[in-house]
């Protein structure tokens, strides 16, 4: 990929699914742009998000409902009741 940048084939390079050591590794080749990876609310990623942030690399979500699970969390239902109402007052 770095290759291809070089010769100005690509613009930018983008991964998925790399965890913060790959993407470590990663960075020290060239530079990252964006890390796609399954982020949801039973799956929180901070340490890749931290690391994004840190090297302004754009964490692309996959799966951001869990596969339908989201949909069926009674402690997520609750907070978005609760959020409702909370914008409603």
């Amino acid at each position: 990929m770095s290759e291809l940048k070089r010769k100005e084939l690509i613009r930018s390079i983008g991964v998925s699914n790399f965890p913060p050591k790959l993407m470590m590794q990663a960075l020290t080749k060239d530079e990252i742009i964006a890390n796609q990876v399954e982020y949801h609310p039973f799956l929180g990623q901070k340490e890749l998000i931290e690391l994004s942030g840190i090297y302004n690399i754009f964490l692309i979500a996959y799966s951001p409902l869990a596969k339908g699970q989201v949909m069926e969390s009674e402690v997520l239902e609750r907070i978005s009741k609760n959020m409702v109402r909370m914008q409603l007052k």
